[in-house]
């Protein structure tokens, strides 16, 4: 009697279980905060001078960084992806944030209505783009029209050190985040001639490629993360 009563405990766990990861898989926002943050991205000059940096790769390399700008955005994370073994993403780039502001940060409107992910696509060379859709056949048509402002963009993450990495990793799809740092170009030495550049301003494409140099991502050398943060976001 009481090995029955355990296998069903077990079975009841199992199902649980499942059903909590089903969860997460069609609705990523279940735990976020409400609220919606109001701030635009802040960018402003920068005198810091170029200086070189080494991956957190197993296998690291060194590249040489070039600030741009000084860069604050605050926005919601409407997708997150971690990179791995996908070159230099995964190298130079662990991560790649998605965010959201204004009404693109609002959940009544990107929860119950629009999908995010980021997608590779190989062809010439390797890019990675942000990508949204409508769950809705039909959405209401001032909803609809917010996903074609500029109050969302694609964001690459070269974290400044071992403990903005781990920051960055915990932070998940639906948190409201603040990044600080600078907009940057990349060299790397063992390739003459080869650069990444960074966007200086938000997109609507998401397109990145490397070695373009029409860039439409902003690739942000992160020297401070803040998560969830009340000062953050409206309620």
């Amino acid at each position: 009697m009481g090995k029955s009563i355990m296998r069903y405990f077990v079975k009841i766990v199992v199902v649980c279980l499942i059903g909590y990861w089903l969860w997460g898989v069609f609705d990523p926002f279940r735990f976020a905060k409400p609220g919606i943050v109001s701030q635009e991205p802040i960018e402003t000059e920068t005198k810091l001078a170029s200086f070189p940096f080494t991956s957190y790769a197993l296998f690291p390399r060194t590249f040489l960084i070039e600030p741009r700008m000084t860069y604050d955005i605050s926005g919601r994370v409407l997708h997150k992806r971690q990179y791995f073994t996908n070159g230099f993403f995964g190298d130079i780039i662990p991560y790649d944030f998605a965010l959201g502001w204004k009404s693109m940060s609002d959940l009544n409107i990107i929860r119950p209505y629009m999908s995010f992910d980021h997608h590779g696509v190989h062809a010439i060379g390797r890019y990675y783009t942000f990508k949204y859709h409508w769950n809705a056949d039909t959405p209401p048509e001032y909803i609809a029209a917010m996903g074609d402002t500029s109050i969302k963009s694609n964001n690459h993450l070269i974290p400044a050190n071992m403990e903005i990495f781990l920051k960055l990793w915990r932070a998940n799809t639906g948190d409201i985040v603040r990044l600080r740092g600078y907009l940057v170009d990349v060299e790397w030495s063992e390739q003459p001639g080869w650069i990444w550049k960074t966007a200086l301003t938000p997109s609507g494409n998401y397109f990145t490629k490397w070695g373009d140099n029409k860039p439409d991502c902003q690739t942000i050398f992160v020297t401070d993360v803040t998560i969830n943060e009340k000062n953050l976001f409206e309620q």
